[in-house]
């Protein structure tokens, strides 16, 4: 067997944790099961159990189809378990904050348009002197409407 590499451990278990020396990682060798079978002729290489992690939870379906779609492997004789249950516990409160802060954005919303409207209702009434100088003065009502639309828009 040739040694194509070595890799580094990233964490280590603390002093405290009691770990078997065949359970650490500084103590394991791994290779791939033609290695294993040539090791070992007379035993019947392969697994029992295939653990994968998902980064994101959200990619597990897709994940269980690309296993599901291995031809290689004897689907009669295994079965896939997802566990997503610890996801699905986290993103339960997460969805309910989203949906309550899509309520309080349109409330906000809505209670500062009617303030604002409130607000600029009182500014045109109190410019009805300042409209009858221009009606007098001969401005059309449609140029004066349009200088208040303008305002009120930049506002």
């Amino acid at each position: 067997m040739k040694i194509i590499g070595l890799y580094e451990i990233k964490s280590t278990e603390s002093v405290l944790t009691q770990v078997t020396t065949y359970d650490k990682l500084e103590n394991k060798i791994f290779f791939d099961l033609d290695t294993l079978q040539q090791l070992l002729p007379d035993r019947t290489a392969g697994f029992d159990t295939v653990t994968f992690k998902a980064s994101d939870p959200a990619e597990l379906e897709s994940m269980v189809e690309q296993v599901k779609s291995l031809s290689a492997v004897d689907w009669q004789a295994f079965s896939i378990h997802a566990d997503n249950e610890t996801y699905l516990q986290a993103a339960a409160p997460l969805e309910k904050l989203n949906d309550l802060v899509g309520t309080l954005l349109v409330v906000i919303v809505a209670v500062s348009a009617i303030i604002l409207s409130l607000v600029l209702t009182m500014w045109a009434k109190s410019r009805i002197h300042e409209t009858g100088v221009f009606l007098s003065v001969g401005i059309r009502k449609a140029s004066i409407l349009g200088q208040y639309l303008v305002e009120v828009l930049l506002i």
